[in-house]
This record gives C-alpha cells, structure tokens and sequence, in this order.
C-alpha cells in the first residue's frame, strides 16, 4: 500500500504503519513514505499536513533514531519548502507591484 499510485491511500498506508508498529523497519518505511509524499505532492496543503505528520514522529523518541538516518531525505524536503516559500513570496511582491499599476492607472483616469 506504500507503494500506491494514489497519495490518500500511501499517506493513510504510512499513518496505519506508524500507530500500528514500532518496528524501526516499519517507521522507516513510514517515513520515507511521508517524505516522498512531501517531495512529489503539488498541493501545498498536502505538504503541510504531511509535514505535520512528521513533526510528531520527530517528537517521538522512539521515532528520533530512525529519523536521523533519514537526515537527507529530510533535508530535501526542506529545500522543497524553502523554494516554495520564496516562490509564495515573489508572487506577493508581483501581486503588489500589480496592485500599485492597477491604482496609478485608475489615479491618472
């Protein structure tokens, strides 16, 4: 089920194997789940849920070990973030620079 084509069954796959086990093989996979879900997924939201997901295995110690061997993959899902956030960002700086033309040409009018 990990291995779904579709991201509600693996996210609900990875989320049954985390309450279910705590088999270090298990959470890893679990893991390694959540973050390709993070890296693959379109909808921001999506991330974000998963993300959450992850915080609270990261605030697990039982979970804290296995997540150190997965620091990289990790890490990339951070870079992902990051490059989202400044995206967000420079669409907020056009959507205002829109706004200003949007009220010089009604002023001039």
């Amino acid at each position: 089920m990990l291995n779904s084509p579709s991201a509600a069954v693996r996210y609900e796959a990875a989320g049954t194997l985390v309450t279910l086990s705590s088999a270090p093989t298990a959470i890893k996979a679990a893991a390694s789940c959540y973050i390709e879900l993070v890296v693959k997924e379109s909808d921001n939201n999506v991330k974000l849920i998963v993300l959450d997901r992850l915080i609270a295995m990261k605030d697990s110690p039982v979970y804290e070990r296995v997540l150190q061997d997965l620091v990289m993959d990790i890490l990339r899902v951070l870079g992902i973030i990051l490059i989202t956030r400044y995206f967000l960002e420079f669409l907020h700086i056009i959507n205002n620079i829109i706004i200003v033309i949007i009220i010089y040409f009604q002023y001039i009018q």
